[in-house]
């Protein structure tokens, strides 16, 4: 039996020989939890098992005052933190067993191992403390954890010339006692020993062991190998037949590794589109020949190279955005010139002859001509704003007015407010801030002096458009939208948080270098309508964010590690993006 702390994500687990001692049991951990906290027990819920209904089980918490809540029957999803428990517990209980070559009848020690190991795991619901410094107030120390299963020697007073070291198991932790529990592999001594004089081989499994594949002698010699459990006296006749049969190996003349063999034609998805593009690129990456050319030469003369060289030309019309024309600006030392042009419409007629450097693979034979400039300018353009950075201050004040001779604009300075974001210098780079718009949020919201919460949503919270609560009765305020009024709830919510952070901002400042680092997640069928998966990712282009994206997923996926590829796939695209320019 589990039973766990809603609020400090703490567990424990008790082995039981019988369902009828489950209410001697909660009643002896009831006293227990309420004489250590000197709190009581509020609310209980558990699902519809007999052990849990009894009337026994029903009046003693009637008596304690302990509100009883059920779930539905075949909805244990009701009780969904207890149920996610114990299948974690259950599939780190198998792992462990398996890792070490253990028997089936040492599930009790694995488990309790496993309690004690996530209580004193980080957790995301509590911002990434443990279960225990919740519960205690006090961090945990991992000095005294070791590898379950591995090899244990535990001291041991004999005759004079007996050994004074035994050979043992390591089994797990005690409750109230500062040693290790111990499986004895010596013969004639006790088998569970209690000791804290141990020496631990954590490097070393003594139930598992590796042994090499027979194999004939035309066949090409490879190392293949396989684990195998030692066996136990435990084991009964059917796992040792079981074994055998597993030890068998069949003929090996015709064997061949699925690396050898020939691998079928991999084609892009038509039926698609480009829609599951991402998924086929990272299915043939391996047959993708990945050493980068240096130089225009090296591209073009490679076996691909009318690839390289469309890829050239469709680099020449590309741009950066803004984070990151920001961010090589202030890595550069660079000011940034506003400018805003007083007519957005900007359709000219050209009757000069404009002369630019040509790129290599982007020169044209019939004019050659070029003008080449030690200095480079870069300028961002955003309908009717203009940005302006350059290594040379001279030229980019000469540009300036050749722009203001020709257009009505405005020389608004060194950068101060672009596109509603603050740019606020500092010693180290500048601040790009959004207060003004968080502070127009809240106005609209009418949340002025509402209380600033410190996340910007409940943990666990899953929001749906078809059911969770009532429509919102004046959905005018929304346009097309109809929400409910949770949608409502957890809007405010969020505003409630940026109220809290009117004074962050993102720091972009100088860094020693300007290389590509990202990261990526997924959260796996989080929306309840549709169980479409939410890709996140951030890019960092040196020590400064750069890119990033939260995003839900187009398709489905149907597992964890698909959605985590997919979003694997959207960050490689980004990163192939950036890195580009």
């Amino acid at each position: 039996m589990s039973i766990i702390d809603d609020y400090s994500r703490k567990v424990w687990v008790f082995l039981l020989k019988s369902k009828d001692l489950a209410f001697e049991t909660f009643v002896n951990w009831k006293k227990l939890i309420e004489n250590q906290t000197s709190r009581k027990i509020k609310k209980l819920r558990t699902d519809n098992g007999l052990e849990f209904c009894s009337d026994m089980f029903t009046s003693y918490c009637r008596k304690e005052g302990i509100v009883r809540h059920h779930t539905v029957v075949k909805n244990p999803q009701q009780n969904g933190l207890a149920e996610r428990m114990n299948r974690t517990l259950l599939e780190r209980v198998r792992c462990m067993l398996i890792g070490a070559g253990l028997a089936k009848h040492f599930w009790g020690e694995a488990l309790k191992t496993t309690c004690y190991l996530i209580n004193r795991c980080p957790s995301t619901a509590l911002n990434f403390k443990t279960p225990q410094e919740f519960w205690t107030g006090k961090a945990p120390s991992y000095e005294h954890l070791k590898v379950f299963g591995c090899t244990a020697y535990a001291h041991i007073r004999q005759d004079k010339l007996q050994p004074r070291a035994l050979k043992c198991l390591f089994l797990g932790y005690l409750d109230g006692i500062k040693g290790y529990k111990i499986w004895c592999l010596e013969e004639g001594y006790k088998k569970c020993i209690i000791s804290r004089d141990v020496i631990f081989r954590e490097d070393e499994m003594p139930l598992k062991t590796t042994r090499e594949i027979p194999m004939s002698s035309d066949v090409v010699p490879r190392s293949v190998q396989v684990e195998l459990e030692q066996r136990t006296e435990s084991l009964n006749q059917a796992s040792t037949d079981q074994r055998k049969e597993t030890e068998t190996t069949s003929n090996l003349d015709d064997y061949q590794l699925a690396k050898d063999r020939t691998r079928r034609e991999i084609r892009a998805p038509e039926k698609f589109g480009y829609a599951d593009f991402s998924a086929y690129a990272l299915s043939v990456t391996d047959e993708v020949d990945n050493t980068v050319p240096k130089s225009y030469q090296e591209a073009v003369n490679r076996k691909d190279g009318k690839k390289w060289l469309q890829a050239i030309r469709v680099l020449c019309c590309e741009a950066y955005n803004y984070s990151s024309y920001v961010t090589l600006a202030v890595k550069k030392g660079w000011p940034i010139r506003q400018l805003d042009v007083n007519n957005a419409f900007l359709n000219g007629d050209l009757h000069e002859e404009i002369y630019m450097v040509q790129l290599p693979g982007c020169i044209d034979p019939k004019h050659p001509n070029k003008i080449t400039n030690s200095s480079w300018l870069y300028i961002l353009v955003y309908v009717d704003d203009i940005l302006i950075t350059g290594s040379d201050s001279a030229q980019v004040s000469s540009l300036i007015v050749a722009l203001s001779s020709n257009f009505t604009l405005k020389d608004l300075g060194l950068i101060s407010f672009f596109l509603g974001i603050q740019v606020l210098p500092t010693t180290e780079g500048v601040v790009l801030s959004q207060q003004k718009y968080i502070q127009d949020l809240i106005c609209k919201a009418e949340l002025q002096g509402a209380k600033p919460q410190s996340t910007q949503m409940n943990s666990g919270l899953r929001l749906s458009n078809n059911y969770g609560s009532d429509p919102v009765e004046d959905p005018s305020a929304y346009r097309s939208l109809n929400p409910f009024q949770s949608h409502v709830v957890a809007v405010k919510r969020i505003i409630r948080y940026l109220a809290g952070t009117t004074d962050y901002g993102l720091h972009i400042k100088r860094s020693p270098h300007l290389r590509l680092e990202a990261y990526c997640d997924a959260d796996w069928a989080a929306d309840p309508d549709d169980r479409r998966s939410t890709t996140g990712y951030c890019i960092f282009w040196g020590e400064n964010l750069s890119s990033w994206q939260s995003k839900k997923q187009n398709t489905i996926s149907r597992s964890s590690t698909e959605d985590e590829f997919r979003s694997l796939a959207s960050v490689v695209t980004e990163i192939s993006w950036l890195n580009a320019h």
